[in-house]
């Protein structure tokens, strides 16, 4: 007889969120989605931080290797650098980083920094991707 064990899945967004907030400066909206205005227009905060899963693979029923995508953004290019450098440095020191009832691990940078201005604001913007391992809580 085989046993099947369940696939834990995990919210990586809401983890990584949670753990982005206290680290970076206070005042940073660490968000999954740009805010709206009550009429729907985007409203970008000074500074934000936008968490994306954008893929991964099921590595085990346990373990998930998400690959996240971070954007941040701020008026200020040397500002969303430095916003972008804290965030980086955070991620890539997360070694059974317990958050939001989730077990992050830095696996690999899928790529480092890259200026990817955005057109809809005067904002300028700093994306980088990195993969994980993300285990729940008592999993």
């Amino acid at each position: 007889m085989v046993t099947v064990l369940p696939v834990v899945g995990v919210d990586v967004e809401a983890a990584v969120i949670a753990a982005l907030r206290p680290v970076l400066p206070a005042g940073t909206v660490v968000a999954t989605e740009v805010p709206r205005t009550a009429s729907g227009d985007l409203r970008f905060p000074a500074r934000m931080v936008r968490v994306t899963r954008t893929g991964g693979r099921l590595f085990s029923p346990a373990h998930d290797r998400p690959t996240v995508l971070v954007e941040c953004w701020a008026a200020v290019s040397t500002d969303a650098w430095a916003l972008t450098a804290s965030a980086r440095q955070a991620m890539t020191s997360w070694d059974d980083e317990l958050s939001a009832g989730v077990w992050l691990t830095h696996l690999s940078e899928g790529s480092g920094p890259v200026n990817h201005p955005d057109v809809r604001t005067a904002h300028a913007r700093y994306q980088f991707l990195h993969e994980l391992q993300v285990r729940a809580q008592g999993a």
